[in-house]
């Protein structure tokens, strides 16, 4: 995971275009300027980055999905919930899943499991 460079997904696990499903890993770094911030003595990784894994998860499936032919772009996040804390050095596995595609538009499942 690259914060400085907004670059959240590490390596492609699995990419199964028949199920429209895609699994990937994402380290967070021990250490990052981020984390003097959030929170001074406790850092946690901030949701809307958890937010935004799950969201570059599911471009990346959507790239797959699309045959690289048009640029998926985020432009809602229906629901949702931070569940657990998730700490420096932590390695995480996000999974992705097609829900819906149509209209020129898609909409995923997303989760994160440390």
């Amino acid at each position: 995971m690259q914060l400085e460079y907004f670059q959240l997904v590490d390596r492609i696990l699995d990419l199964n275009l028949e199920e429209k499903a895609i699994r990937v890993e994402a380290q967070v770094p021990q250490t990052n300027t981020i984390f003097e911030g959030h929170f001074p003595g406790h850092p946690l990784m901030p949701g809307v980055l958890l937010i935004e894994s799950m969201a570059q998860t599911s471009g990346w499936l959507l790239l797959g999905v699309l045959k690289f032919e048009r640029m998926p772009i985020l432009a809602a996040v229906k629901e949702a919930k931070v569940r657990g804390s998730v700490f420096p050095g932590e390695l995480l596995t996000i999974e992705a899943s097609l829900a819906h595609e149509g209209s020129g538009y898609a909409m995923t499942e997303a989760k994160i499991r440390v």
